[in-house]
């Protein structure tokens, strides 16, 4: 049944019949176009969409329309014309003109492409798949549905569809990103389904044939994301060329980075002017990513072949390995916190692509594209932290370097460069690769960078890795850097500005010495150790033998005045070594105008303002074994199963790994007992027999090179349980706040009031009155404390093995549901002995405020919990500037300002409610820890005055807090700059730019009001700032053995009968 003209459009017919007259107007003889009007209206016995549809549901007929932004293509020469839309309204028939010569047949398509193209001497046309169509709710993207008509003057106008279509459909609760389609062909190899194909117009079925730039896969981006629901299915559509595929590779992104692969090996037959369907399918994330960090960190990772990669974006350069002391880097801190991820430029189109950051971790796809591109992480505030090189070339070779000075392994290639020999014709121009500023880690190349200032510190140049510095003129000889750093690139270690990948580093220069039959400078071509003569680069011969050569092109530079240089007959490479004196280095460097105008000069100087080529030799002087403990599982009373790791970077071997195991923090193979692990390297897990029940033991992964030299890993801790399976948390003493990993086990710990053996009372029940994730995610109920009860004198809690870090409060009540104590209950990995830090006055402090989820800068959950002074409960810890942490429940922190709520009564059988008037809690915190101190066991509230925050005067405010020296550890302490909540009127004060850290020192006496804090405000440092008591404030816990001497005053004696 023919459908009634110019109104309606069956969706899946995929041919757009349009029936269309030319309407000659009066024009010159001697004009060689014909002004054309085309009338355009749909006709379809088929039809499928034009340009626009009504938003119908899939699989009904649906009205068509043109749009008045429309454009079609004429064509019936070589040249391709464009006729408009002359139409203001959306309409079911539309007026296009444009000019054309006059000529007996034409051929017309949509949507008009300025790139497609027409052979009169075959008469195809050319026309364009987009590799990339925008989602459409329940439709195809505009614009990406290639229609194609013959006609002559005087006969009516087909459009006929050339592709047809595909429909995956999906459910679940995520939001989508992308959805990335693949197809194969018989043989198994990848179809060609997007970009330019030619469409055989002499034929009435107008087959398609890919062209040589024909692309093999189809990308629907859906913006800033499609959100999916449990119910109804989402749809989304790809347009495709006809064929019979032998299954198809889904690949679907969402937008927080999770990954799914569907596939299919069944033959998927698309014909034109029809639409496939596939069954409809719940989103998993199942994809596992290739891990590049996996092998060691570095600024550059190399990407050989097609597949989903990531890296660890949480550490810069080659992490620890790359630090040295006291050089003046930017940083003595290898972490980092990004926020967000960028692609910053690439120098092929979609070298990579669906480049996502998660869970610290940068995420990618490669369809093998060969080149490079630079990726960089951001922080909360927009600024660059790191950026990274991904190099996606076919894996480079070792060479062997046997000269005078010894042996070397270098790369069979530039850095950046996708081949490593001449090729023909100008392949050579692939073998370029990028270049460096000496001391920079990140590439530039062609005219992407932005010219700066004179020079650049180091932390300008890594918040700006496109960015070169400009320096005067030819003879200033000057560093970019400033201030200068001389070991930027070290002959001693790899450092963390090393551009190479890991396992190799920038040379020394000693690799060239075998470049000339002297060893030294020549401008005699004789004297080249050269296989053949000048060809775009030379082969060098890189052994005695003269059996191998390495083949070094011509290359880049920027100069000294940041001037670009193109590719001429010359070649520099950097080195790392210094100029003694000055702040020139050494580099390769060739030249080769003629037989007669040429050199190669091995260990010339140049000023380190240029940019140069790098040629990466392997790191055989790295110590770069990393000892990895992951995590200690299954702990009986007698034994443990523990996992772990060794991974080696560079030419060392490893003897003999393991673990040590002790009672004692400090444990190492001289003092501890020692277990060997079945492997040397790569995993090492093992179950370690023979412990004793509740004891609570210190361990470490370790690894023995051959030449003795022993590397470990982080120290971590465990206890045995009992004979019943649970494990005692007052193996030590009580406490009023008690850490716990957060890995399933089941705890107990005594019915006492913290930091005694002093009893709550009669106890009927327990319950955890709150919890939280320290941050705004949604809290569900017994994810960090799955459950608590009562047997006997012991509180017995639950840890589910998925549990998350966090912080909750558990408490036990009477038979009339009085709350009659209460503890803070800190689940997380920490453990405050491993990670302590010796402050100048000696005092040994933890590392993070007290509930504190990590220590790392940047993030949110360094905040911790705020205390009102005196009170041993936690209250909810500010988020941001005007946001409080969630809990669950949400309604749990509550206020009073009543007077007659100002006693030790209330505080404990209310302990999440503020209290707010007249609050001064007498001697309830002081020097010897009391009953209602929140500091785990071993550690209190510290002491005010100077002496405990001595040296907080030096300090730098960076990354949302303040760093102050501690010369005893490292890195130096940090505090965010929490502010605090004000306690009459539950207002966050001075978030981001105030730290007020509770002391346990009234500021007269234990009848004050007030209270000292640690202050620091911009340019203000106190360390002993007074505040009201009833302001919820952070603790930074004190070990309470330290030995140092502390100025705190005069002692308090502790009253125990008081009231509020």
């Amino acid at each position: 049944m023919k459908i009634k003209s110019y109104l309606y459009i069956a969706l899946f017919g995929l041919i757009s019949l349009a029936c269309a007259r030319f309407e000659e107007e009066a024009i010159q003889e001697s004009a060689p176009l014909v002004e054309m009007r085309l009338t355009a209206c749909m006709d379809s016995e088929e039809a499928i969409t034009k340009t626009y549809l009504d938003g119908q549901p899939v699989a009904s007929v649906r009205n068509t329309y043109w749009l008045p932004e429309d454009a079609i293509g004429v064509t019936g020469s070589k040249n391709v014309a464009k006729f408009e839309n002359i139409c203001e309204d959306t309409t079911s028939v539309a007026f296009f003109e444009g000019q054309y010569e006059s000529l007996n047949t034409y051929y017309a398509f949509y949507p008009y492409s300025a790139d497609a193209s027409f052979s009169s001497s075959d008469a195809s046309l050319t026309l364009n798949i987009p590799q990339v169509q925008k989602y459409q709710e329940n439709t195809f993207a505009t614009d990406v549905v290639p229609m194609v008509a013959k006609f002559n003057i005087g006969d009516s106008l087909y459009f006929k569809n050339i592709c047809g279509g595909f429909v995956v459909k999906m459910t679940g609760t995520e939001k989508v990103q992308s959805l990335r389609l693949t197809a194969y062909t018989s043989n198994g190899s990848d179809a060609k389904i997007s970009g330019p194909f030619k469409v055989n117009m002499k034929s009435e079925t107008f087959e398609m044939e890919p062209t040589e730039s024909s692309m093999t896969s189809i990308l629907v981006d859906c913006g800033d994301g499609v959100q999916l629901n449990e119910g109804e299915p989402t749809a989304f559509h790809f347009i495709l060329p006809p064929a019979v595929y032998n299954g198809i590779k889904l690949l679907v992104t969402t937008t927080d980075g999770a990954r799914m692969i569907k596939s299919t090996d069944k033959a998927v037959n698309i014909r034109r002017s029809n639409i496939s369907y596939i069954s409809a399918f719940k989103f998993e994330d199942n994809v596992v990513p290739v891990d590049l960090s996996q092998q060691g960190h570095a600024n550059c990772y190399i990407v050989p072949e097609v597949g989903i990669y990531s890296f660890d974006a949480t550490v810069i350069g080659n992490g620890a390995f790359g630090l040295i002391d006291n050089a003046g880097f930017h940083t003595d801190d290898y972490h980092i916190t990004p926020e967000s991820v960028e692609v910053l430029w690439q120098d092929r189109e979609n070298v990579i692509y669906d480049v996502t950051l998660r869970e610290g971790r940068v995420h990618f796809l490669s369809d093998g594209v060969e080149g490079n591109a630079l990726v960089a992480v951001i922080d909360a505030a927009g600024n660059i932290l790191w950026s990274w090189h991904i190099w996606s070339t076919d894996q480079p070779k070792e060479q062997k370097y046997v000269n005078g000075t010894g042996t070397y392994m270098v790369l069979d290639r530039n850095l950046g460069a996708t081949r490593a020999s001449r090729g023909e014709e100008n392949d050579w121009q692939d073998g370029i690769g990028t270049v460096y500023f000496w001391g920079r880690k990140d590439p530039f190349y062609a005219e992407t960078f932005i010219r700066g200032k004179e020079s650049l510190s180091m932390e300008e140049s890594i918040l700006n890795p496109t960015t070169s510095h400009s320096t005067g003129s030819w003879n200033d000889f000057k560093a970019w850097m400033d201030p200068y750093i001389s070991n930027a690139w070290s002959i001693e270690q790899k450092t963390i500005y090393d551009p190479c990948p890991a396992g190799y580093r920038v040379p020394i220069e000693n690799i060239w010495n075998g470049f000339t039959l002297t060893n030294s400078t020549s401008t005699n071509i004789d004297e080249f150790n050269i296989e053949g003569t000048y060809d775009c680069g030379f082969e060098f011969y890189i052994n005695d033998a003269k059996t191998e050569t390495a083949w070094y092109p011509p290359t880049h530079s920027i100069t000294w005045s940041s001037d670009y240089w193109e590719v001429g007959a010359e070649g520099r490479y950097w080195s790392v070594n210094p100029v003694e004196g000055n702040k020139k280095k050494r580099y390769f460097h060739f030249m080769h105008n003629s037989p007669t105008d040429t050199n190669v000069e091995i260990g010339v100087d140049i000023d380190n303002g240029w940019a140069l080529s790098v040629r990466c030799m392997k790191d055989q002087m790295a110590h770069n074994i990393s000892v990895e403990l992951s995590g200690v599982h299954n702990v009986t009373q007698t034994s443990a199963y523990v996992t772990g790791e060794v991974a080696v970077q560079g030419n060392f071997e490893v003897e003999k790994s393991g673990y040590v195991i002790g009672t004692d923090s400090s444990v190492s193979v001289d003092n501890g007992r020692v277990v060997y692990s079945d492997a040397k390297t790569g995993d090492i897990s093992k179950t370690i027999d023979g412990l004793s029940p509740m004891t609570q033991y210190y361990i470490k992964a370790f690894a023995v090179t051959v030449d003795g030299r022993v590397y470990y890993s982080y120290v971590k801790h465990f206890i045995t349980p009992n004979e019943s399976g649970i494990i005692d948390l007052n193996l030590n003493e009580s406490a009023n706040c008690y850490i716990v990993d957060s890995k399933s086990a089941t705890y107990c710990f005594d019915l006492v009031k913290g930091n005694s053996s002093e009893s709550v009372g009669t106890v009927v029940s327990a319950e955890v009155l709150w919890e939280t994730y320290n941050s705004l995610e949604e809290v569900l109920q017994g994810t960090v404390v799955s459950s608590v009860s009562i047997e006997g004198n012991h509180v017995i809690m639950e840890i589910q093995d998925d549990a998350r870090h966090g912080n909750a409060l558990v408490v036990v009540k009477d038979a009339t549901g009085v709350i009659l104590w209460s503890w803070h209950i800190w689940v997380t990995d920490f453990d405050p002995e491993l990670t302590a830090q010796t402050y100048i006055s000696g005092a040994v402090m933890m590392d993070r405020n007290l509930g504190a989820l990590r220590a790392t800068p940047g993030d949110p959950s360094v905040n911790g919990l705020f205390y009102q002074w005196g009170r041993k409960d936690p209250l909810l810890g500010a988020y941001s500037e005007n946001t409080f942490i969630t809990t669950y429940p949400s309604d749990v922190k509550q206020y009073t300002d009543s007077e007659n709520a100002q006693n030790l009564d209330f505080a404990i059988q209310n302990p999440s409610t503020v209290l707010a008037a007249g609050y001064n809690k007498i001697g309830s915190w002081n020097y010897d820890k009391t009953i209602y101190d929140p500091c785990p066991a071993g550690w209190r509230v510290p002491d005010a005055g100077p002496g405990v925050w001595e040296g907080i005067d030096t300090h730098v405010m960076r990354d949302g807090g303040y760093y102050f020296e501690t010369p005893y550890s490292t890195p130096t302490a940090f505090y965010p700059a929490t502010g605090y909540t004000h306690g009459d009127n539950n207002s966050i004060m001075y978030y981001g730019g105030a730290i007020y850290s509770w002391s346990c020192t009234n500021v007269n006496d234990k009848n004050d009001k007030s209270a000292y804090t640690m202050c620091m405000y911009y340019e203000t440092h106190d360390p002993q700032r007074s505040t009201g008591k009833n302001n919820e404030h952070p603790v930074r816990c004190m070990k309470i053995d330290n030995t140092g001497e502390i100025g705190r005053g005069d002692d308090y004696i502790v009253d125990d009968e008081y009231e509020w």
